[in-house]
C-alpha cells in the first residue's frame, strides 16, 4: 500500500484531518504536524501541545472483521519497533495504548474509525 504524506505547521488534531481526507474519498494517507492545538486522548481527554513532539496520524480501509483491540496492541507493537530502531532504550506498553520510557509516557496512540460510503476506515 502507497502512503501519501501531509505535512502541516499547525493542526487542530491529526485525526481531524485525517476524517476530513477520509470524507474527501481519500483512501489512504499519513498526517503529521509539527503544532496540535486541539489534540486529543482516550474519552475526549485533552493532548496537551508540548513544543517539539511529533503530532501524527494514519488513515487506511480496514476489513469489517477486524478486531479493534487487537489492532491498538498491534499498532502499539509498531510503534515501539520504530522507536527502538531511532532509541536505545527500554520501551514499554501500558495497555491499552500507551508507551513509556523509563516508566514515562512518550507516545499514546488513540484510534477513531469512521464509516465513510459503507466503508470502514482507521
Amino acid at each position: 500500500m502507497k502512503i501519501k504524506k501531509y505535512l502541516f505547521k499547525s493542526v487542530t488534531s491529526t485525526n481531524d484531518i485525517a476524517i476530513k481526507k477520509i470524507k474527501e474519498g481519500i483512501p489512504s494517507g499519513l498526517i503529521v504536524a509539527k503544532k496540535q492545538i486541539k489534540g486529543r486522548g482516550r474519552y475526549g481527554n485533552k493532548w496537551i501541545y508540548l513544543k517539539n513532539n511529533l503530532f501524527m496520524s494514519i488513515f487506511f480501509n480496514l476489513n469489517n472483521n477486524i478486531n479493534l483491540k487487537k489492532l491498538t496492541s498491534i499498532s502499539c507493537k509498531i510503534v515501539k519497533k520504530s522507536l527502538l530502531k531511532l532509541l536505545n532504550k527500554k520501551i514499554t506498553i501500558k495497555k491499552p495504548n500507551d508507551l513509556l520510557i523509563n516508566k514515562k509516557k512518550v507516545c499514546g496512540i488513540l484510534q477513531e474509525t469512521v464509516f465513510f460510503k459503507n466503508t470502514f476506515k482507521w
